[in-house]
C-alpha cells in the first residue's frame, strides 16, 4: 500500500523538524511504499534552508519539498495533493508540530485500507506537552454534529482527493466541508479504534482569536449539508474561549468536553 504523507508549514522551524523526524521514524517501521511531501508557505525562519538540507541528506526514500507563497493553509494542502505520485493509494496530512505515534508504522503495516476515508483515532497535547482529552469517534454519522474526522489521522483515497480538493473559501474548516461532502455522497468510510498520531493543540482552529470565523464556517457548512447547525457546540465553543482566561481552565474544559460527547 503506497502512502503519501503531506506536511504544510509556515514559519515553524521547530515544529517542522519535530514532524519530519516523526515521519522518518514512521518510515523505518512501515513496510509498504511511502512518499513524504512538505509544502512550506515561503517561511523566513530558516525552514526553507532546513528543507533544502533534508532533501540532500536522502534520509527518506522519497521526499519532495517546496517553499513558496500560497493563499492559505488549504491552498498549500491542495498543492501537496497535486504533488503526490500517480502510484499513491492514500493521503494523510500530518502538519507542522503533529507527530506519528511510535507504533503507527507497525500498526499500518498490518492493515489493508479499502474505504475512501479511513479514520483512525489520535491523541492530543498542548504546547507544554500536557495531554488533552480527545473524543473518540463512535459512528461515522457524528460528522453531522461536529468536525469528527481528524485530518491528522484520516487516510483519504488519493484518486478521490485529487478529484475533490479543499475549498479555498473556508479559512479554518475546509477539511470539515470536504468530509461532510464525502459523507453526504455516501462514499465509503471506515473507522479504526487505533491511535496513530498526536495532534498539537494551538492551530488556527484551536485559537480563540479565530473563534468567530470558526463558528461562522461551522454554521455555513452544517446548514449546507444537514439543514441545521449544532447550537450546543457553538455555545460550548464560546464558553471555552471565556474559560481560557479563568483559573482551573483545564478542569472546566474537561467537563465541557464530557458535556458535548
Amino acid at each position: 500500500m503506497y502512502l503519501s504523507i503531506i506536511t504544510v508549514a509556515y514559519n515553524d522551524l521547530i515544529g517542522i523538524k519535530k514532524t519530519y523526524q516523526s515521519v522518518v521514524n514512521f518510515s523505518k517501521k512501515y513496510t509498504g511504499k511511502l512518499e513524504y511531501i512538505i509544502v512550506d508557505g515561503g517561511s523566513t525562519d530558516g525552514t526553507k534552508q532546513f528543507l533544502e538540507g533534508i532533501v540532500e541528506n536522502l534520509e527518506m526514500p522519497s521526499i519532495t519539498c517546496i517553499s513558496e507563497s500560497d493563499e492559505g493553509i488549504y491552498d498549500a494542502m491542495n498543492k501537496g495533493i497535486n504533488l503526490t505520485s500517480v502510484s499513491s493509494d492514500y493521503i494523510l496530512f500530518l502538519n507542522s508540530s503533529d507527530v506519528f505515534l511510535d507504533s503507527a508504522g507497525t500498526d499500518l503495516s498490518r492493515i489493508q485500507l479499502s474505504a475512501v476515508a479511513n479514520v483512525f483515532s489520535l491523541l492530543s497535547s498542548d504546547i507544554n506537552s500536557n495531554k488533552v482529552r480527545v473524543r473518540k469517534l463512535t459512528h461515522t454519522s457524528e460528522i453531522a454534529n461536529r468536525p469528527a474526522y481528524p485530518h491528522q489521522s484520516t487516510f483519504i483515497s488519493t484518486s478521490y482527493h485529487k478529484r475533490n480538493l479543499y475549498s479555498k473559501k473556508y479559512k479554518i474548516l475546509a477539511d470539515y466541508d470536504f468530509f461532510c461532502n464525502l459523507y453526504v455522497k455516501k462514499e465509503s468510510i471506515q473507522c479504526f479504534d487505533i491511535d496513530i498520531s498526536n495532534f498539537m493543540q494551538g492551530g488556527i482552529s484551536n485559537n480563540k482569536d479565530g473563534q468567530a470565523v470558526w463558528i461562522t464556517e461551522l454554521k455555513s457548512i452544517q446548514l449546507e449539508y444537514f439543514n441545521k447547525y449544532n447550537r450546543l457546540l457553538i455555545f460550548t465553543t464560546v464558553l471555552k474561549g471565556i474559560i481560557y482566561k479563568l483559573p482551573f481552565s483545564k478542569q472546566i474544559e474537561y467537563a465541557l468536553r464530557l458535556l458535548i460527547r
